[in-house]
């Protein structure tokens, strides 16, 4: 890994950009012929404004959507008004299937 020597001017370029943004870092970086790791490396250790690279957000899970697997076993239990030894083992997958088999057979 080779130590990458900013210049002057090169400083005072960053500190004249104002707030750096994730396509500033880049194309300063594709300027100057160093990487954008460097950049924003750069720009954090100057403590320069800097507004990093909006991800996709992920799909949140709501808590109704999850669901434990002795809840779903407690529920089973509960339709059949019966007390399995182990039903909380199954894969959850099996037991929501196994609940929906039995709420639609009561």
């Amino acid at each position: 890994m080779s130590k990458i020597n900013y210049t002057e001017k090169m400083l005072d370029e960053l500190k004249s950009m104002g707030v750096i943004t994730y396509d500033m870092a880049q194309e300063f970086a594709t300027t100057h012929d160093i990487s954008i790791r460097s950049v924003v490396a750069k720009v954090r250790s100057m403590e320069l404004p800097y507004q990093p690279k909006v991800s996709a957000e992920k799909p949140s899970v709501t808590k109704e959507a999850k669901v434990s697997k002795a809840a779903v076993a407690a529920e089973i239990e509960s339709m059949l008004n019966v007390t399995f030894k182990g039903l909380d083992k199954l894969v959850l997958e099996d037991l929501v299937k196994l609940r929906n088999v039995v709420k639609t057979a009561l």
